[in-house]
């Protein structure tokens, strides 16, 4: 199993046999991870729709069956990426940032849903996205 459905086990877990939803640096605990690497993996679980998080609120984890679309922005993303790449460039998160008019968070946050949808892989360094082919 890999981390994205073991931190997901986690919050089910905890969430059916508690009714408490655990913090980053809980499930980071439980799981042997860093916060940062449960960070990616709740936006990947974000991304596929299984879970919903509030922003500046401190557990505010929700599971949820619904599938979320991709928003505006997230299309804006994906367009650049693709752009990108039939140009023959890999973009950097910085170029993407610059290139959408966005802060590099939220590039990271839109790359983590595109990934958890399937429609991209984000490898190792700086250059490493690449697109799923259909």
């Amino acid at each position: 199993m890999d981390n994205t459905e073991r931190i997901y086990q986690y919050l089910e877990e905890e969430w059916t046999e508690r009714t408490h939803i655990p913090s980053y640096r809980e499930i980071a605990e439980a799981c042997d991870l860093g916060v940062t690497t449960v960070v990616y993996h709740l936006d990947k679980l974000e991304g596929q729709g299984r879970i919903i998080r509030e922003a500046n609120k401190a557990r505010a984890i929700r599971l949820t069956p619904e599938v979320h679309e991709a928003d505006e922005t997230t299309e804006q993303v994906y367009q650049f990426i693709c752009d990108a790449i039939a140009a023959g460039q890999i973009p950097s998160q910085q170029e993407i940032a610059t290139g959408c008019y966005l802060a590099r968070v939220t590039v990271r946050r839109h790359l983590a849903l595109l990934e958890g949808q399937g429609r991209i892989i984000v490898g190792d360094g700086m250059r490493g996205l690449r697109l799923v082919q259909k």
